[in-house]
């Protein structure tokens, strides 16, 4: 019988398979590790240029320093030259390397690229040490704010049946409306399906209606108003004006002293407390004053302004109050209040002229099911009143009742309703000037 002999130089072989297999192995963690790693910075490192894309954009648009806003907003999402990750971040104005669509201005796009690096692991094996780098970037365009053409003397947002509009007017033959002795100048807009009613009262300028113009009233109009719809065109909002916040209170603060922003300890004040304490001179007192609840604004002690700022002279029939007032209740002025022109305290907002510039009256009653039966927001009857400025009412009514003399006001009235706009000489004069601009468009580019 024959024996097999093994041979000796087998020996070891599978010591050559393993290290074989443990190449493949390491490459295949690398790959899980490495790459695992580089899918997150690279997500991380697109959410950086999305927001330095949206930050430069907007500084763009607002005429601030597009350069420093993108590298900013990358340095915040954490990607800041220098950090040991970041090798470059390249904010351009207009944006370079991009094709754009078809009749799109370069100059309204900015673009953003952002590289960074990471060490290599297990990879190494198969490619060396050098680091891994991910590259990400991203377009921005930018259309600048436009003239808000939704303005008008007296704008109802409701769109739930009845009028969100509602003026009445007396009659007679040589007044300024025809037909009527009130006069609106700067148009009427009604959203809600009841249209607009204006008693006998044709205003100067456009007269549009959201959905329906079957609602429209007037005896004297030469035919329905322009279907059109429009968006509330102001957008303020009740915690901009909280003592809390670091906005508008602040800047009150700064310029006009601590009495300028004033929260008043109960619910009804009078007109002394409209001008700053201590003022010598309505020009030189501003104020805005916030209320949470309702609040009633009552006439002056007698002689009390007079005193303060001596008698009115050269045809003046105000004193003007240079206020703002937001509160998030009923605002109500009572009847004896016949000693001040309400203007505006826009001077007081912000030295550029913000958007908050021209607001008179705010209050963010609601809670109405249609325009028939919305609370009222603003309430202010009066024998005789003045006002310059926006008086805004989103989700409420407005109720205003004027009789006797001449009412007359120069901004407009913006109100989820405005139900109630009545008197025998009422006179309402749009300022398209005093109505913030359409905000910038901005975006990402595909």
């Amino acid at each position: 019988m024959k024996s097999v002999r093994k041979s000796t130089y087998e020996k070891g072989q599978v010591i050559v398979l393993i290290a074989a297999m443990m190449v493949g192995m390491i490459a295949m963690i690398g790959l899980a590790v490495d790459g695992g790693g580089l899918y997150f910075l690279n997500r991380d490192l697109q959410n950086a240029v999305d927001a330095a894309v949206i930050a430069a954009t907007y500084a763009k648009c607002t005429g601030g320093d597009v350069v420093f806003a993108g590298e900013t907003a990358a340095a915040d999402n954490g990607f800041e030259l220098g950090d040991g990750r970041t090798m470059t971040v390249e904010i351009h104005d207009p944006a370079t390397g991009v094709a754009l669509p078809a009749g799109a201005d370069i100059n309204d796009y900015v673009s953003v690229s952002i590289s960074a690096e990471k060490p290599s692991y297990f990879i190494q094996v198969v490619r060396g040490n050098d680091p891994l780098i991910v590259e990400a970037a991203g377009v921005g365009y930018c259309k600048e704010s436009d003239t808000n053409d939704s303005g008008r003397a007296v704008f109802g947002a409701c769109d739930t049946g009845g009028d969100a509009v509602r003026i009445e007017s007396g009659g007679g033959a040589s007044d300024p409306c025809p037909g009527g002795n009130s006069e609106i100048v700067g148009g009427i807009h009604s959203e809600s399906d009841g249209g607009s009613n204006q008693g006998t009262c044709v205003p100067e300028g456009d007269v549009t209606s959201g959905t329906n113009t079957d609602g429209y009233h007037g005896t004297s109009n030469e035919g329905p108003p322009e279907v059109e719809s429009h968006d509330m065109p102001l957008y303020w909002e009740i915690e901009e004006f909280d003592e809390l916040s670091d906005e508008i209170p602040q800047a009150f603060v700064l310029q006009f002293g601590p009495d300028a922003y004033w929260v008043p300890p109960t619910n009804t004040i009078t007109e002394e407390d409209l001008f700053l304490p201590g003022a010598t001179n309505t020009d030189d007192s501003a104020r805005l004053i916030y209320y949470n609840g309702d609040l009633t604004v009552k006439g002056a002690t007698s002689g009390a302004l007079q005193s303060k700022f001596g008698p009115l002279t050269g045809g003046q029939a105000f004193y003007d109050a240079h206020v703002t007032i937001v509160v998030t209740g009923k605002l109500s002025l009572s009847g004896d209040v016949k000693d001040t022109k309400f203007v505006h305290a826009g001077k007081a907002f912000d030295a550029d002229g913000g958007p908050t510039s021209y607001l008179l009256f705010m209050s963010t009653v609601g809670g109405g099911t249609n325009c028939n039966n919305t609370p009222d927001a603003i309430f202010w009857s009066a024998s005789e009143a003045a006002w310059e400025g926006l008086i805004y009412a989103p989700t409420g009514n407005v109720n205003m009742s004027m009789s006797g003399n001449d009412a007359s006001g120069l901004g407009g009235i913006f109100a989820w309703t405005v139900r109630s706009l009545s008197g025998s000489h009422i006179y309402i004069t749009f300022d398209p000037d005093m109505l913030p601009p359409d905000p910038p468009s901005i975006g990402i580019a595909d």
